[in-house]
């Protein structure tokens, strides 16, 4: 839990005519990042590969298909021997041909229609020119459509007038501006000087309200047509969906294990790969390899310096909390996994800075409609475009998705919190709170306060150890010494801030200033002069836990203040109650929306500065094994003999 998985580099040695069938059962068992040959292989094997024939070809050619044709729910399963039999099969499928030219029709009626609808559009716009429409354009003149605001458009008349080679029409609030070609760029520039939209005219001829009823005939036709072909080419998408995808998800795994295969070293009869698996993930592999070769495989852990990919095996519910760790610095493969220390203290910073039952109950109820959108596969409650799009902009539907599962704890002790302090949408309960907040506030500082020496004496020790156990001693004797110049600074702080005397004959006081002492002697030796840049950060950072307080206290006061503008306003007219009312809501969904971006932001923040800051190095590489997901394709025998080049 407290640690990544650890992982061993190891090189696999099989036949080389079972490469195809060990590449296969490495990727279902999903356990091996594969990497390219060591220096010290590579001077000893050829490189190779599988023979892949068309596969990259018809790969991309059935993803594009899938792509362009439309979607039928399916549970067809291909099955097929081996991957001359798939292309056998990618290639006597007579649709792909036929779906390629429905489609190409279909993109040629969607152009053609564009157009039409762009003319029939201009040629309504220009009803009131009484004109042939044929005028407009010729070998030297073009013509455009110039809209916006009347006194721009008087200015853009002005402007123009008289202008060589320039005739306006005034039409329907709009100008029609007909231009000598050579003269073109003098309109546009006086246009755009005054944002106006300008529309090229397109040809036509007859007038204007002739042209739109021909146009209207034309688009029709194209309709029925476009009608037409949508039937046929869903027809044939029904018949033959299932078994593109099919294919196309056996032609994307062969294209997978081919460039796997191209990783590997070869000999006449060998075929060598290296990689890096989990320890505990030995016996699974040597299960799969065993099948796939008939037991005739080596199985070799590698020595090496490289430091391993990390993969983080947390559990339910600290694996909500791994976006929090991977959004800041994955681990490396060496130091601890500070996911279960976040899972426990995010929850209770956010809970403890919200502190109202309101926002608390408001909050989950947020949450669980956002997962219950994003995770149910049934219509649900729309969104408007708009917020959409803002909320895209920020992050993806997995981080959002991520993001509020991790927030629901902290929401549940936002009410724990709440009853403590009694405390609900800012009003209160005829019950005494055990925790005031603006009444019990030097108390609750002093408890935010020992909260900050708990995480920062934590982060300290969980430096030692983590230097300790990369055999980096001098660096965790170190980290020991930061921890007692913390604790001395704190003990000798609060003396001070009690009005207690600092005496030789007070035990306190000498432990304190012998603790600073030792501290800094121990820092000097194991991390140098410079390392006593670190020192003011220590109060600081301890000091900085005060803003859960700080930040509760916030929230509480506008709860407050919202409140009593509401309650005040009961007591006038019928207008100055709905007025506050309106306060009331606007107000209490503005402090909600703080209490969450300020909970969430500052609880996070206090845990990546104050606390990874002393034991946490991160910019670790993430683990990515080699995997195979069948789910429309299905192997028949792995008695497969491919020839390999070498």
């Amino acid at each position: 839990m407290m640690l990544p998985a650890k992982m061993q580099r190891i090189a696999l040695f099989v036949p080389k005519m079972r490469v195809n069938e060990t590449i296969e059962a490495l990727g279902r068992s999903g356990a091996v990042q594969v990497e390219r040959i060591s220096a010290d292989f590579q001077k000893l094997l050829l490189p190779g590969g599988l023979e892949n024939g068309d596969i990259s070809k018809y790969a991309q050619l059935f993803r594009s298909i899938e792509q362009i044709t439309p979607k039928t729910e399916s549970d067809y399963i291909l099955e097929f021997r081996d991957i001359g039999a798939l292309l056998k099969k990618a290639k006597s499928i007579k649709a792909v041909e036929k779906l390629v030219r429905l489609n190409r029709r279909l993109d040629e009626l969607n152009v053609e229609l564009s157009r039409l609808s762009y003319e029939a559009d201009m040629a309504d716009r220009l009803s009131g020119f009484n004109h042939d429409t044929k005028i407009l354009n010729g070998q030297r003149i073009m013509s455009f459509l110039v809209s916006g605001e009347k006194p721009l458009l008087d200015k853009l008349s002005a402007d123009l007038s008289g202008s060589d080679g320039t005739i306006l029409f005034n039409i329907n609030q709009s100008i029609i501006a007909v231009v000598d070609k050579s003269k073109r760029e003098i309109v546009v520039s006086a246009a755009q000087k005054l944002k106006l939209k300008m529309e090229a005219i397109p040809l036509m001829a007859g007038k204007a309200s002739v042209v739109k009823k021909h146009l209207s005939k034309n688009i029709s036709k194209l309709l029925r047509s476009k009608r037409s072909l949508d039937r046929v080419l869903r027809k044939v998408s029904k018949d033959n969906f299932a078994l593109i995808t099919a294919v196309r998800e056996g032609l994307e795994l062969e294209e997978k294990k081919n460039e796997l295969a191209g990783r590997m070293g070869y000999t006449d009869s060998i075929a060598v790969l290296e990689g890096w698996m989990p320890v505990k993930s030995r016996g699974d592999i040597k299960t799969a390899v065993g099948a796939a070769t008939n037991g005739r495989f080596i199985l070799q852990d590698v020595r090496t310096n490289e430091i391993a990919p990390t993969k983080l095996e947390n559990r339910f519910p600290s694996k909500l909390f791994e976006f929090f760790i991977k959004f800041y610095s994955l681990p490396t493969s060496t130091e601890f996994d500070p996911t279960f220390m976040f899972s426990l203290a995010f929850p209770v910073f956010f809970g403890l800075m919200t502190g109202d039952v309101g926002y608390g109950a408001s909050m989950l109820v947020l949450f669980g409609l956002i997962i219950w959108k994003l995770t149910s596969k049934k219509p649900t409650f729309k969104v408007p475009r708009r917020i959409a799009r803002f909320i895209h902009t920020i992050m993806s539907n997995h981080a959002l998705l991520s993001l509020s599962k991790a927030v629901l704890p902290g929401a549940a002790l936002a009410i724990v919190f709440g009853v403590v302090f009694n405390e609900y949408f800012g009003f209160h309960l005829p019950y005494t709170a055990l925790f005031n907040p603006e009444l019990s506030l030097a108390t609750l500082l002093l408890i935010s306060g020992w909260i900050g020496v708990f995480m920062v004496s934590l982060g300290f020790v969980l430096g030692a150890i983590n230097k300790w156990m990369v055999n980096d001693r001098k660096r965790a004797i170190g980290r020991l010494g930061w921890l007692a110049i913390g604790l001395g600074i704190t003990f000798l702080g609060l003396r001070i801030l009690s009005q207690e005397p600092i005496s030789t004959s007070d035990f306190t006081s000498m432990a304190s200033i012998g603790a600073v002492a030792g501290g800094l002697a121990i820092v000097l030796v194991s991390e140098g002069f410079e390392s006593l840049l670190e020192l003011p950060s220590i109060i600081s950072h301890i000091l900085s836990y005060t803003r859960l307080i700080g930040i509760l206290l916030s929230s509480v006061i506008l709860a407050e203040v919202i409140n009593t503008v509401f309650l005040g306003s009961l007591s006038g007219g019928i207008a100055i109650a709905v007025f506050g009312v309106a306060i009331l809501i606007v107000g209490q969904l503005f402090n909600l929306v703080i209490a969450i971006f300020e909970s969430g932001i500052q609880g996070a923040r206090l845990i990546y500065v104050e606390f990874f800051s002393k034991f946490y190095t991160g910019n670790g590489s993430l683990f990515s094994p080699f995997r195979i997901s069948r789910k429309h394709t299905a192997i028949k025998s792995r008695e497969v003999h491919k020839t390999l080049k070498a």
